[in-house]
């Protein structure tokens, strides 16, 4: 059976479900859509873990202890610097979520219309609900014998500081 390349995430080189089984059987069996689902799954946890700075030594950069973004809580859209929050989205997915190509990584910002009047609970892929901030996310996943393209969005609320991740 020729089962398909994927790099191992960090969430799953560190969880072991199984402890009493000998040999590593990570995600490689999965579909392509149980692949996609299952980097969804962990960019939001991503996002959600919050991350305090704790100075700029170059080894801290790197290390497991930057996993996750800083406290995005409470704040307004004014206060919000759009271009460093998709920074900080970018920096973490490149650093913690190998099965994403950092090359063809793209996230921008959706921003809200002035005049959005939508009920509460309704849904729209064009702006996001007033008190959110909402990213597209488009990316390549690798896989063997063909990547697999990821398009996703990703809604920040701002009040508790939460991000939900869906496609």
């Amino acid at each position: 059976m020729n089962l398909p390349n994927r790099p191992v995430p960090l969430l799953d080189r560190l969880t072991d479900k199984q402890p009493k089984r000998t040999e590593e059987v990570f995600a490689l069996t999965l579909s392509e859509s149980e692949y996609r689902a299952k980097v969804l799954e962990h960019l939001q946890q991503l996002f959600n873990s919050v991350v305090y700075e704790q100075g700029s030594h170059p080894l801290l950069a790197a290390s497991v202890q930057r996993y996750g973004l800083p406290a995005l809580s409470g704040q307004t859209l004014n206060d919000l610097d759009l271009s460093r929050v998709q920074q900080q989205l970018a920096d973490a997915v490149r650093h913690f979520e190998p099965r994403i190509d950092p090359q063809s990584l793209d996230i921008e910002p959706i921003l809200p219309r002035v005049d959005d009047k939508r009920p509460q609970g309704s849904s729209s892929t064009d702006a996001p609900a007033p008190g959110h901030l909402q990213f597209r996310i488009s990316a390549t996943l690798f896989n063997k014998p063909y990547p697999v393209e990821l398009f996703c969005h990703a809604v920040l609320n701002l009040d508790t500081g939460k991000f939900m991740v869906d496609h």
